[in-house]
């Protein structure tokens, strides 16, 4: 179900950690439109993107970026504090708060975050080995002009090579001392194996053998959150957006327990036999 609704089924203060890839908002799909943006170039493809590209459908609206487009992120914000909101309820006093987003809006994340009662400690990074580059030689568009300037040989509109992905790392606040939420629940802090001091950079190698889902994160770097900031298997994790359930294998894996929503049924469906299919040694 939509975890707007469902998470009002959960108890208050029941749930020790949220880790989850949100939506982006960055019309990645139907799924990521998050606004009420009804500009005709939204959604539409061309022939280049189903083909070469991430990117199955155009976000870029055909006329530039006019007055409604630029509301695009505040409806995504407004849309990140319903289930903010409900996130504050049902988690505990020093609850870490993992969220993958979007470099783009990153921000309006965290502001609904803070809106709703939540500190931001530090933005983690995940460090991929590849990525799919979305940026156009300006050469080519020009060519077709008839203009023909040396300068421009080298020169590209887009984005640079997005070499990693933002994780923010929120936290609910406590009335006492994270000692205190330590010693009676066991977060607030992070284990650094080895009495060594973790890094906030994560890398993991993409390399996801049996994609399920689109935007998936490889199963280990969801494994090494989880090991970073739970070390009691009683630990209740929380994934609203669980797309095909890579949470919920990774906490099965580890011994963890978990609660998730998932809107899509076909994702659902994913979710449970990979859970099913999983061989705990």
């Amino acid at each position: 179900m939509d975890c707007t609704k469902g998470l009002k089924l959960i108890n208050n203060q029941s749930v020790d950690i949220v880790l989850s890839d949100i939506p982006y908002g960055i019309n990645f799909d139907d799924w990521d439109v998050l606004h009420t943006n009804t500009n005709s170039a939204l959604m539409g493809t061309t022939e280049h993107q189903l083909k070469d590209t991430t990117f199955k459908k155009r976000g870029k609206p055909i006329n530039g970026w006019n007055k409604t487009d630029k509301k695009i992120s505040i409806e995504y914000y407004e849309w990140c504090k319903q289930w903010c909101k409900e996130l504050f309820r049902v988690t505990k006093e020093a609850s870490p708060i993992l969220l993958f987003s979007s470099r783009r809006y990153l921000h309006r994340v965290c502001c609904a975050l803070e809106d709703e009662g939540f500190l931001i400690r530090d933005i983690l990074i995940w460090q991929k080995d590849r990525c799919n580059a979305k940026a156009q030689r300006i050469n080519n568009v020009l060519h077709k002009r008839g203009i023909y300037d040396d300068s421009f040989n080298d020169y590209r509109i887009g984005n640079l090579a997005p070499m990693y992905e933002p994780i923010i790392w929120a936290m609910k606040p406590y009335s006492h001392t994270l000692t205190d939420c330590v010693l009676e629940n066991k977060i607030g802090g992070f284990y650094g194996e080895n009495d060594t001091l973790p890094s906030n950079i994560f890398y993991c190698p993409i390399n996801i053998k049996n994609k399920y889902h689109p935007t998936e994160k490889p199963l280990q770097l969801i494994k090494d959150l989880i090991k970073t900031f739970s070390i009691d298997n009683k630990h209740i994790i929380l994934d609203p957006f669980m797309g095909s359930g890579t949470t919920a294998v990774a906490c099965k894996e580890l011994d963890r327990n978990y609660i998730g929503f998932e809107l899509i049924e076909k994702y659902c469906q994913i979710t449970i036999e990979r859970i099913n299919n999983i061989k705990i040694q």
